[in-house]
């Protein structure tokens, strides 16, 4: 089966597809670790943030209110630990846009808490688009019902 692109995606007038610069305005959270296992937190979001032109943004806060250890190994992590360092990357830079895939994910209840109060927080700042298979811990703005082979629905 293949998958045809159509449409634009653009991020401060810039086509996400073919400008670098529009791509490093978007965090991007995958639904499945893809951070490389021999990196500590620290070495993983100052690659991110780096490639975003923010190599001084400070990953302190965001690891102190997920309860992460900045020195600890990605590999060393447990799914949840994982899973909110790969947040933290996504975060790296302060991007405008957020991609966020199945960001609840392997949380424990405090990890779902904190996701929850700072999506509240980012969506008056910045665009953030999530996907779930589940309940929502919170109202989105807007959503659409994706079903393959259907033309996108999109409900405010």
């Amino acid at each position: 089966m293949s998958c045809a692109r159509r449409g634009v995606a653009r991020v401060n007038d810039l086509d996400s597809w073919r400008d670098h610069r529009a791509r490093a305005l978007i965090g991007y959270l995958p639904a499945n670790p893809d951070q490389p296992e021999f990196l500590t937190l620290a070495e993983a979001a100052r690659l991110h943030a780096a490639s975003r032109g923010a190599p001084d943004w400070s990953l302190a806060a965001a690891a102190e209110t997920l309860s992460l250890d900045p020195g600890m190994q990605l590999g060393h992590m447990s799914s949840g630990q994982r899973r909110r360092a790969e947040l933290v990357c996504a975060l790296a830079g302060d991007p405008p846009v957020l991609l966020l895939d199945e960001p609840f994910a392997n949380l424990d209840t405090q990890g779902v808490e904190a996701l929850t109060a700072w999506c509240e927080v980012w969506r008056a700042e910045r665009v953030v688009v999530l996907t779930s298979h589940g309940d929502l811990p919170l109202s989105p703005d807007a959503s659409w019902d994706v079903r393959p082979g259907e033309a996108l629905r999109f409900a405010v």
